[in-house]
């Protein structure tokens, strides 16, 4: 009898505990959804604002991309492009809550900017300011592990390294001995993967031995069909100076050629150039 009386307070107990468990676990479980019942699901607009990161003036016009990541999505999604108005605004109608923006400026015109995150939780407008910057730079050269120089309409002796214009060890000096080659002067340069292409950089040794005038580049898909996207003067300038180009509009390829038609010493026709960049 005692110990059919013992089992039943086991058994009692068991049931106590597994009850009271019960009831912690779905009280977790119901503080955890009340805390996410905060946030309602609706809509919201996004107030986008786009400024020069220079001065802060107002940006018009400018590209903008808006991507969505909601809870539970494991990537963001492209939501909405469009631009910005006169005074450098940006509406994006329409936009989930409870949610997490990525706005990022895509205008080609100029270097990259974002994304930058914004998390949207009340159906009160966010907003976002996106600071434009104009100026292209050193900084904004893609990574050219990996690229070659795989041809030049001459080189003089040593002075040409296997990837001289990649790692900086040595400089392309075109053939002045013992025959003296005129302009222009080219360089082709593989990408090994066909890239957006805004401009280019370039920088001569520091001395101004051969200072480089008239320049152009040119893209190719084959390295055999040539466009020309870009056709200038450099000044003449302390040496060692990063010279940036910046093309009209985007264009894209894996093959770049490099060209200098002229150059500021009279009577000098052999040139020099230390680095290259593409971006």
């Amino acid at each position: 009898m005692k110990t059919f009386i013992h089992l039943i307070q086991q058994k009692t107990a068991l049931l106590l505990l597994l009850t009271f468990g019960i009831f912690t676990l779905s009280s977790c479980q119901d503080e955890w959804e009340s805390s996410i019942s905060e946030i309602e699901a609706g809509k919201t607009t996004l107030q986008i604002k786009t400024v020069n990161k220079a001065d802060g003036t107002v940006m018009p016009n400018v590209k903008v991309s808006v991507f969505s990541k909601p809870r539970g999505q494991e990537a963001p999604v492209l939501f909405f492009e469009g631009r910005s108005d006169a005074k450098g605004n940006l509406e994006v109608p329409d936009f989930d809550v409870p949610n997490q923006a990525q706005v990022q400026m895509t205008d080609s015109r100029y270097p990259p900017v974002g994304p930058m995150s914004v998390k949207v939780l009340s159906e009160s407008s966010a907003s976002i300011t996106l600071e434009v910057s104009t100026t292209w730079s050193e900084g904004n050269i893609y990574d050219r592990t990996n690229w070659e120089v795989i041809g030049t309409s001459s080189v003089n002796g040593s002075s040409f390294g296997s990837n001289v214009l990649l790692d900086n060890t040595s400089t392309w000096h075109t053939q002045y001995s013992p025959v003296l080659h005129d302009f222009p002067h080219w360089l082709i340069l593989d990408m090994k993967e066909e890239k957006a292409v805004h401009g280019f950089a370039f920088k001569q040794r520091n001395n101004n031995n051969g200072p480089i005038k008239g320049v152009e580049l040119h893209v190719s898909d084959d390295n055999q069909n040539w466009v020309k996207v870009f056709e200038g003067e450099v000044p003449f300038t302390n040496p060692g100076v990063w010279h940036t180009l910046v093309l009209s509009e985007e264009t894209s390829g894996r093959y770049v050629k490099f060209v200098v038609t002229s150059g500021h010493a009279d009577g000098t026709k052999f040139i020099n150039l230390e680095r290259l960049g593409i971006f």
